[in-house]
């Protein structure tokens, strides 16, 4: 077993984790133990937590992501819509809104509470490692295996700023 993803929340002394055995792991940093366990079909490449520490998302290996409830454990929502692993997961800063980065080379937005795909960011040539959203949540960002990071109008999916890793100097805000 390996760690495929990590992230860090204000409850308490915890962490997520996820792995390659097909689960995600709250567990407390006081100790070794495991506070509750999220079990998907898949191995679980990569998580979140939302702004208000209720849901956990996971990115899976058969290119869903996972809504869960954190208090329960229990899965709330499916999103189906890549054709290669979930490699990145983030929420908006206001919870409504989610993202996934793939292994197929694009990136989605959806609505978090009725699953609906929003937008389809497509434009790097290999897959989405990493997505996130503006503090202000008018703007998204994905980094890809083809060295570059990109951002998006998370409104309407225009591109906005295309910096690759050959341009020192040139910064996001």
């Amino acid at each position: 077993m390996h760690i495929t993803g990590i992230s860090v929340c204000s409850f308490h002394e915890l962490r997520l984790r996820t792995t390659n055995d097909l689960t995600a792991k709250i567990w407390d940093t006081s100790s070794t133990w495991d506070k509750v366990t999220f079990k998907g079909p898949e191995a679980v490449w990569s998580v979140a937590v939302s702004p208000d520490e209720r849901w956990l998302l996971t990115g899976n290996e058969d290119g869903t992501a996972t809504l869960w409830d954190v208090a329960t454990g229990r899965a709330l929502a499916g999103f189906k819509g890549h054709s290669a692993p979930v490699w990145s997961v983030a929420f908006s800063p206001d919870g409504h809104r989610l993202m996934t980065g793939s292994g197929d080379g694009d990136a989605i937005v959806w609505d978090s509470n009725t699953s609906a795909q929003l937008l389809r960011l497509k434009g790097h040539n290999a897959g989405i490692t990493s997505v996130a959203f503006s503090p202000d949540g008018q703007r998204v960002a994905t980094g890809s295996a083809d060295e570059s990071a990109r951002v998006w109008d998370a409104a309407t999916g225009g591109g906005l700023l295309w910096p690759s890793a050959d341009t020192p100097g040139e910064s996001i805000q």
